[in-house]
């Protein structure tokens, strides 16, 4: 008896009419493949005899479905810069919708009007939602409140909505980047926040304020500074800023990490030296960090893990029928110390 031939994704993409790269992000259960695409590229492959986890999810038997909608609202945060970012999300959802027997699709939407999002949730067949919140307003995510189907919000946080949540916990985040100034002699600490103010950075700035206060430290106004998300953007409002203050902190928490690269351009090319004159952190832990000069010091926050764990809520909220209650998980960071902060005497 011979051996079965190995299927090669470059087989599945010669018959499939797309490219390798494609193939391999559909058989890897990651994102930027559209639905019509990423179903004939998984039935040509079950027909080629692959067997993979991807294949596997689409085969008789599941135990249900689940669809994560990738959405971006605006791109400011949602674009190529992070893509790694969300990779991370989706690979810890496709692992945990594996192991649970559930079949996982993905649908991306860019700029598209809520209410169309909706629609599409109410016309699908699937058994529960993931919605990737990180650019969704508090009053887009409220008007979720009229469908019916389990729904978890990924990477958002509004506490007083009737809602289920899974993020980072931001708070927890804001208060170890103080305390890690203020371990090396910092005691005028700012802020540089992204705009447009999505969920994540709002929670970061209102932590920011109440800690700074909350321990007594020196506080101005003028040391929060907001700049576009978008890196470019991001670089020119703060050498705009620097122009017009010369009265700075020793040190800047970012909201992310875009936005402390960009921060980091703009303070050298304005000639001051990160960190012997002022000192940076980010928050993310994206690739980028490493290869910064100096490395950026950041935060880290398992996003496979956040997105694994959110799959975990949403089958809980799948299987309880008559639900009582609403799951809202935050998971704090990792500190990741590199060369952007330095001791202050």
């Amino acid at each position: 008896m011979t051996d079965k031939p190995v299927v090669r994704i470059k087989d599945i993409a010669e018959k499939s009419n797309v490219s390798p790269a494609t193939v391999s992000l559909v058989l890897n259960n990651k994102g930027g493949v559209g639905e019509e695409t990423r179903n004939r590229i998984i039935e040509i492959a079950q027909e080629l005899g692959y067997k993979g986890p991807a294949v596997r999810n689409k085969e008789p038997g599941n135990a249900g479905t689940i669809c994560f909608l990738h959405i971006t609202r605006h791109g400011h945060i949602l674009n190529r810069d992070h893509d790694v970012f969300i990779s991370d999300y989706i690979q810890g959802l496709s692992m945990e919708a594996h192991n649970s027997n559930y079949a996982l699709h993905t649908v991306t939407f860019k700029s598209a009007m809520i209410s169309e999002i909706i629609l599409y949730i109410s016309k699908t067949d699937a058994d529960g939602f993931i919605i990737l919140g990180t650019e969704m307003s508090r009053e887009d995510i409220s008007t979720f409140s009229s469908v019916s189907k389990p729904l978890v919000f990924l990477d958002a946080y509004y506490p007083y909505l009737d809602f289920n949540f899974a993020d980072m916990n931001n708070t927890d985040i804001i208060f170890s980047a103080v305390s890690h100034f203020r371990s090396k002699g910092h005691k005028q600490i700012g802020m540089i926040n992204g705009l447009p103010l999505t969920p994540n950075f709002q929670l970061r700035e209102s932590a920011f304020r109440t800690i700074i206060k909350e321990q007594g430290l020196l506080h101005k106004e003028d040391w929060i500074v907001h700049i576009d998300s978008i890196f470019d953007e991001a670089y020119r409002d703060m050498l705009q800023y620097l122009r017009n203050n010369k009265d700075l902190p020793s040190a800047f928490i970012c909201g992310n990490d875009i936005l402390a690269a960009a921060s980091l351009k703009a303070l050298q090319e304005f000639g001051l030296n990160v960190p012997r004159d002022i000192s940076l952190t980010g928050i993310d832990n994206l690739p980028l960090t490493e290869r910064t000069t100096p490395p950026l010091t950041s935060f880290d926050v398992s996003k496979r893990e956040l997105g694994s764990t959110t799959v975990q809520m949403l089958i809980k909220q799948i299987r309880n029928k008559d639900k009582t209650s609403n799951f809202k998980l935050l998971i704090s960071g990792k500190l990741i110390e590199r060369d952007s902060v330095s001791k202050k005497y």
